[in-house]
């Protein structure tokens, strides 16, 4: 569904001047980047993801010339990777079929053998394949479906009943897709890890609202 502004009105259907409903579906393009960035940042809270972890530690599938690039950059758009959104393969299946279902795991296909646009951190440019990155990279490292990440860490921050922050994968084991590298460990890899919950750090008091 796509909405057109009659007037001041917001209209589902400009023929009959019929209003959306809450059982409609319409895109939200850019307002699903705040989305991602929540979820990434719900992650680093829980020491799921690191701010500085690259996508070479996380996903060394990708193109090696990516491998630099930090979540930090991809939240900041200053990784430089090439947009999707752009590739002539991806908009001449955008031209032909409009409401062509693209599989989102698959959408950095289109520029994977593109190098950056410039080096990591040196400018800013906004991508929507950082985005993407951040979903995979969110999925990764918690072996949990990004889709469901949303539910959980956006979708339903709050308790309808009571408004108490949700204890969201706090309770979960969060496995990961692939076994993190630790230093820390001498070199070796450190596996899933239980999720704490948003707002705690270990061996600190819970955070109180202000």
């Amino acid at each position: 569904m796509c909405l057109a502004t009659l007037g001041r009105t917001a209209v589902a259907d400009p023929a009959t001047a019929g209003g959306p409903t809450v059982a409609d579906h319409m895109p939200i393009a850019g307002t699903a980047k705040a989305f991602s960035g929540a979820v990434a940042l719900s992650l680093v809270d829980r020491d799921a993801l690191r701010l500085d972890e690259t996508l070479g530690e996380r996903l060394p599938q990708l193109p090696a010339a990516w491998h630099r690039v930090t979540l930090r950059q991809l939240l900041n758009h200053t990784g430089g990777l090439p947009d999707y959104s752009q590739a002539p393969a991806f908009r001449a299946i955008v031209s032909a079929d409009p409401r062509h279902h693209f599989d989102n795991r698959r959408l950095l296909d289109f520029v994977a053998d593109q190098p950056l646009n410039f080096p990591p951190g040196s400018q800013y440019r906004r991508s929507n394949s950082d985005n993407t990155a951040v979903a995979l990279m969110a999925e990764a490292a918690t072996g949990t479906p990004y889709e469901q990440l949303l539910r959980t860490l956006v979708y339903r921050p709050l308790d309808p009943a009571g408004h108490k922050p949700s204890p969201g994968l706090s309770d979960a084991r969060a496995p990961s897709a692939r076994l993190r590298h630790d230093p820390a460990a001498g070199g070796r890899q450190r596996g899933p890890r239980r999720l704490r919950p948003l707002g705690r750090r270990e061996g600190s008091s819970p955070r109180r609202p202000t």
